[in-house]
């Protein structure tokens, strides 16, 4: 018994897999070599779910954590090796000869307005006085005093300014030993009550401050 004819239509979709018969029946779609494709597994190629793709994630994250601990690598030796700069906060300065004491007062008890400063070296290590001199500055600004040695035999010689004399066993000699003190003789009146007073300790040659000392001079009732 035959059945319905086909038209045209329906014959030639049935010829090239594409179409279904007259009664809604899918028909296997054809891979471009000719062979039949279930509707299940062109269901999965369409949507993309090809076999390798479960692998290309882990692939990729394992290349970038190579890539990043590389890179982590890389800085941190290059900071080891000293290729980049590593900022540091700014040294402060140390306190080598230290002032303990100001007096406005002269040798015989007198109030004569005089500077005389005592210093001590409150370092674990002697200081070579020959290598060194000081500035002074009062309330942050350097006063005109010239000190360009602490060996107080080589200073009489030397031109001085600003300061009688220094004295003392620090000075005496070659060296300013640890815990030895010394008396720096300020011209009269360069130093008044309450003056923030600042002895700097400088290399000779490089001007490189060594040492910083700061303290405030007494009222005039304190002998």
């Amino acid at each position: 018994m035959k059945g319905p004819r086909l038209t045209d239509t329906q014959s030639r979709g049935m010829r090239d897999g594409t179409t279904g018969y007259a009664t809604g029946t899918p028909c296997p779609v054809k891979e471009p070599r000719g062979h039949a494709i279930a509707s299940g597994e062109r269901h999965r190629l369409t949507a993309g779910d090809r076999p390798f793709d479960a692998g290309v994630s882990p692939v990729i994250s394992e290349i970038l954590l190579v890539a990043v601990t590389v890179l982590l690598a890389a800085v941190v030796s290059a900071y080891l090796f000293g290729l980049f700069p590593v900022p540091y906060a700014e040294e402060e300065t140390p306190e080598i000869l230290k002032i303990v004491s100001i007096s406005h007062f002269s040798d015989s008890g007198q109030l004569t307005y005089a500077g005389i400063l005592t210093v001590k070296n409150v370092d674990y290590h002697p200081l070579e006085n020959r290598k060194h001199g000081i500035w002074i500055s009062i309330n942050g600004v350097r006063q005109n005093v010239v000190i360009g040695t602490l060996n107080s035999h080589d200073f009489i010689s030397t031109n001085h300014y600003g300061v009688h004399l220094i004295k003392g066993a620090g000075p005496d000699g070659d060296l300013w030993e640890s815990g030895n003190r010394g008396v720096i003789d300020l011209s009269d009146k360069l130093i008044s009550p309450g003056d923030l007073v600042t002895v700097e300790v400088y290399q000779l040659g490089t001007e490189k401050i060594v040492s910083r000392s700061e303290l405030s001079a007494p009222s005039v009732f304190v002998q």
